[in-house]
């Protein structure tokens, strides 16, 4: 089945024809090393080894997220392979950044409309710090990592290994799902499994975003829109 099933442009066909197995495995293991480093960021938390405060969490989750998508761009240098591969396409950038701008103001549209429909202030009771924490926390530690190690990188490298190009979409969307388990059970003080059980309507949500941000992704190559998109969905307003 042929990459153009999901209207992927030129230069994202091309390049995921070049992906082997090679690729594929270590695609398999950056999500392992995502994997682990959350649970590792779970145990820290979880027994107060980093501290309780907002900015001891906020640096932790820095580091990891900075460090994972460190870890990504050591493997294209490692492999040869340049930015454009995992999503910084400068051909269509423009493009990808206009289509993130719909879905960004859609997003945000629908959100403030929620709130004053409930009889909510927007954001109400944030000080400048913390709208400021919120943005890096979901522009960068959140949105831009997710879609740089998701996105950019295993999910195109994962096409060195399935014919099944759906096949690949959905092992991705799974991927993107389980990594969330770590933290969210966390915050609510339960273990992993009962999140798991409990919340898999969730998670499915989550596999299903993941369907439709690589679709985004693979139209221009690019990862500015579904950066835009995935960050305005996860922003507390």
């Amino acid at each position: 089945m042929d990459n153009g099933v999901l209207g992927a442009n030129k230069e994202y066909i091309q390049q995921t024809k070049v992906y082997g197995k090679k690729d594929a495995i270590l695609s398999f293991v950056i999500f392992g090393i995502v994997f682990g480093s959350m649970f590792l960021l779970r145990q820290l938390l979880k027994y107060r080894v980093l501290g309780s405060s907002t900015r001891s969490v906020f640096i932790a989750s820095g580091a990891v997220s900075l460090f994972l998508i460190g870890i990504v761009m050591l493997f294209c240098f490692l492999r040869k392979q340049k930015a454009n591969t995992i999503g910084f396409s400068i051909t269509e950038m423009k493009q990808s950044f206009y289509t993130g701008a719909v879905g960004f103001t859609v997003i945000l549209v629908l959100k403030w409309l929620t709130k004053i429909s409930s009889m909510q202030r927007i954001l109400e009771g944030v000080t400048k710090e913390s709208f400021v924490m919120n943005v890096v926390y979901f522009l960068v530690f959140v949105a831009l990592m997710e879609e740089v190690v998701f996105r950019g990188y295993i999910a195109t490298r994962l096409y060195g290994f399935y014919k099944n190009k759906w096949l690949s979409i959905a092992t991705v969307g799974i991927m993107s799902a389980i990594i969330h388990i770590p933290m969210y059970s966390m915050r609510l003080q339960i273990s992993m499994w009962n999140y798991t059980v409990t919340h898999i309507d969730y998670l499915i949500k989550i596999a299903l975003y993941h369907c439709f941000f690589q679709w985004i992704f693979s139209k221009n190559n690019s990862i500015i829109a579904p950066i835009m998109i995935h960050f305005m969905i996860d922003f507390p307003i």
